[in-house]
This record gives C-alpha cells, sequence and structure tokens, in this order.
C-alpha cells in the first residue's frame, strides 16, 4: 500500500482520455466498470464524461 493518492483527472477535465493508464483506471474505479466496457462506452460515443455518465446511467 502507499500513501501516495490515486491519480486522477482534474475537477475541470469533462473528457476521459483512455490514453492515460492512470486515468482509464481511475474512470473504471469511479464509474463501477470494467476497462472493456468503458472502452466500448467510449469508442461508440466518445469521449465526453458527461455522455459516458448517461450511457452508463452513472
Amino acid at each position: 500500500m502507499t500513501d501516495r493518492p490515486e491519480p486522477h483527472p482534474s475537477s475541470e477535465s469533462r473528457r476521459i482520455d483512455l490514453q492515460k493508464q492512470d486515468e482509464l483506471r481511475y474512470w473504471t474505479q469511479t464509474l463501477g466498470v470494467s476497462e472493456e466496457r468503458l472502452k466500448q462506452v467510449v469508442e461508440h460515443i466518445g469521449p465526453s464524461l458527461q455522455a459516458v455518465r448517461n450511457a452508463l446511467g452513472r
């Protein structure tokens, strides 16, 4: 276990960047979905955080 906080995108971020592993990990945990599911949704509707949340019902 580490004392460092989990890295996460700034609260200003409105897009999910799947190219950054730390963001991918953060969003899968925050949204409660697998990497595969998150990638499918982003591929289908785009990286807009609000659109992704809507598509996932979150």
